[in-house]
């Protein structure tokens, strides 16, 4: 009978922080530019919205129009609300101001910031679902990538007996406004313009479906690495660089637990990372505030 794994939930920042060093220093699996994404249910797929379905019981798509139908929309609408609006053909700024104002998109949002995804995480404060931040190694997902995109080999050029890649997001971006297949089969990474200050803070960094539109975590030809009692003893005992790479591996899971959502918001905003302060305006600030001082506010918790 095979050996159930034995997970271990996330119950304070002091956890986290010591899952993140143990793969750091371990096996260098976050070693570089690491980017994390917090999500209040564990269970929840990692893909954009625009792919979501209408709940876990139906196979239907959530939404009724075409992705393409919803970006031309909202450009020609959205015009009289920006000051400084885009050029039609510049769809890098339009898709990144779709997704800051809450449309669907073919966009996942990630950030530099560990501690903003835990944030987001817990936001939530409920005790019926874990909570779970993903870690990506972007490196090690590149590589991964140009081995397994098969429309991205038809980027390949050789130059003085080396073979180079040039890799765009905007191949993904340009298939979602104009439904055409010309993207990549599986997601890329791209740094977006900060067009506001809210995305600065977050430090965002999004990432762009291709023609696949399966969950990030449930793409083939994967694994996914996860925090257990038998990683804990193995990766302890490793030496810095010893560690053996399987193909695949570039996702880390960490889940947080239900129980103690509270406390480490608690903890965050003892560290300064609040509601307020990922999206700093006056609403947010009056939301905070109100939290802080109710009866089911942190000084009660």
């Amino acid at each position: 009978m095979e050996n159930k794994k034995e997970i271990i939930k996330i119950n304070s920042i002091q956890d986290y922080l010591n899952a993140i060093e143990l793969y750091t220093g371990k096996i260098g699996y976050l070693k570089g530019k690491t980017l994390f994404r917090g999500m209040s249910h564990s269970k929840h797929a990692l893909m954009p919205k625009v792919y979501s379905k209408k709940d876990s019981k139906e196979s239907g798509m959530k939404y009724c129009v075409k992705e393409s139908d919803i970006l031309d929309s909202f450009m020609k609408k959205s015009y009289a609300f920006l000051q400084n609006p885009p050029r039609d053909d510049d769809y890098q700024k339009w898709i990144a101001i779709a997704q800051h104002y809450g449309l669907p998109t073919r966009i996942l949002d990630w950030s530099e910031s560990c501690l903003v995804s835990l944030f987001f995480a817990v936001k939530k404060l409920n005790d019926k679902e874990n909570g779970v931040v993903w870690a990506i190694n972007p490196s090690r997902y590149k590589k991964w990538f140009l081995s397994n995109d098969d429309i991205c080999r038809n980027d390949r050029i050789v130059k003085d007996d080396e073979v180079l890649v040039k890799l765009s997001a905007n191949r993904n971006i340009h298939s979602a406004f104009t439904d055409k297949p010309t993207g990549y089969r599986y997601p890329y990474f791209y740094y977006p313009f900060f067009i506001d200050e809210r995305m600065k803070t977050q430090q965002s960094v999004f990432m762009v479906w291709g023609n696949d539109k399966m969950p990030l975590d449930r793409i083939e030809n994967t694994q996914i690495m996860e925090y257990t009692k038998d990683n804990k003893t193995k990766y302890s005992s490793l030496q810095n660089g010893d560690y053996i790479w399987q193909d695949g591996e570039f996702l880390l899971k960490l889940i947080i637990n239900k129980k103690k959502k509270k406390y480490i918001k608690k903890q965050l905003d003892l560290c300064g990372i609040n509601e307020y302060s990922i999206f700093p305006t006056l609403d947010t600030f009056g939301n905070y505030l109100n939290e802080q001082y109710s009866f089911d506010g942190f000084e009660h918790l």
